[in-house]
């Protein structure tokens, strides 16, 4: 199944492990989904992400974007 992972649910999963967010982002973490993302959907990951109200570790952080970067299936969106 292919799955597009909004950036709410990545920041839901990082808040409570007993989420159905973690549940999702962990399953897509594990292989059980191909997970597609174009640049700007990672540039919005980047950005929430590192927002000073959430005070995500670095490392969890980069964890999660290094994981897109080298997992997922990069898109291009296209405006029709």
């Amino acid at each position: 199944m292919r799955l597009v992972i909004d950036t709410n649910i990545i920041v839901s999963a990082l808040l409570s492990e007993d989420s159905k967010a973690f549940q999702v982002l962990s399953d897509a973490l594990d292989g059980k989904y191909t997970v597609l993302v174009s640049e700007e959907i990672f540039q919005e990951y980047e950005d929430v992400l590192h927002r000073d109200k959430f005070g995500f570790d670095e490392e969890i952080i980069q964890f999660i974007l290094n994981w897109f970067r080298e997992n997922a299936v990069w898109i291009e969106v296209s405006e029709s």
